[in-house]
């Protein structure tokens, strides 16, 4: 021990030198240890998806995704609805590439998180024709109802002439006809 001293000015010196030794130690086999080729261990998150409307959405209603990972998200909507928007749910540091695109990313960053497919119903299109022309009226006639409506048409023969079916996207002889609108429909009174 007294070898040592010849080194430092006094005891002080010695044991401070001493302490940063072993932390230097330390520090190096810390160092070594990372230089081993073992990767870096990286959070992962939960993500669940809701959908509100009538749609579907890639990937489905929950997964996994690593922190800071840019992972693809679709919304798909039912035949008769689009899609509106992605909502957060709860959950921070939730990175949604575009919001009002069906087709974007997401990223979280800080933990798990909920986001929402939001799906509305489309306003279909009823367009209704005589043929031939003239030989009678519709019952509504052309307009945009409102998705899943139910509707009554009803044809009304001109003087001369008969009902003899629908045609188009509704057929059959049955008059007047229920049926519920959940699509455009083109519907010809003969």
């Amino acid at each position: 021990m007294r070898f040592n001293f010849l080194f430092y000015k006094n005891m002080e010196e010695f044991m401070c030198i001493k302490k940063l030794n072993k932390i230097l130690v330390f520090s190096l086999l810390v160092l070594a240890l990372l230089n081993l080729g073992c990767p870096p261990v990286v959070p992962v998150y939960d993500l669940e998806i809701y959908v509100s409307g009538e749609g579907t959405t890639n990937p489905k209603s929950f997964t996994t995704i690593d922190k800071d990972e840019v992972m693809d998200i679709e919304a798909i909507p039912a035949a008769g609805h689009f899609f509106e928007r992605w909502s957060v749910v709860n959950g921070t540091g939730v990175a949604i590439g575009n919001y009002n695109s069906a087709r974007t990313t997401i990223t979280l960053s800080t933990g798990n998180a909920a986001i929402m497919a939001d799906f509305s119903a489309t306003n279909p299109l009823l367009n209704t024709s005589i043929n031939p022309p003239a030989s009678g009226s519709v019952d509504p006639a052309t307009g945009i109802y409102t998705y899943a409506d139910d509707v009554t048409m009803t044809a009304t023969p001109a003087a001369g002439y008969r009902f003899l079916n629908w045609s188009g996207d509704l057929t059959g002889s049955e008059n007047p006809v229920s049926f519920q609108i959940k699509q455009n429909m083109n519907i010809v009174v003969n």
